[in-house]
């Protein structure tokens, strides 16, 4: 597997072994090593054309990391979609902080609405 990808209308760089975007930003230790990774003579993965159900997912993903920016949303949210965020979001302990994190600020914020 490429260790980089080249991500759809965009300038980041998707890092397939930390699944990470990588942002264009020539302060950022990632985008450094990437640009070093280049000069080697190595050459990203280019990104795959965009399909219906490629971009269903990602607009689900997106979607899914904007419940914790984006709470009132959390009244309409069905058990299968919180138990696909859950799923889609945790995968290691890291990541099952931060989801119960964006979980206690929701709590918080139904709490306060009521």
């Amino acid at each position: 597997m490429e260790k980089y990808h080249l991500e759809q209308n965009s300038d980041s760089i998707f890092n397939t072994e930390t699944q990470h975007l990588i942002p264009d930003d020539s302060k950022n230790r990632h985008w450094i090593e990437y640009q070093t990774w280049l000069k080697e003579g190595n050459d990203p993965v280019p990104c795959p054309p965009m399909t219906d159900e490629v971009q269903a997912i990602i607009d689900k993903r997106v979607a899914a990391r904007n419940w914790g920016h984006n709470l009132p949303t959390l009244a309409t949210i069905t058990t299968a979609d919180g138990e696909e965020w859950v799923e889609s979001s945790v995968s290691d302990v890291a990541s099952a902080k931060a989801a119960l994190k964006i979980v206690v600020k929701a709590l918080i914020y139904l709490r306060d609405r009521t």
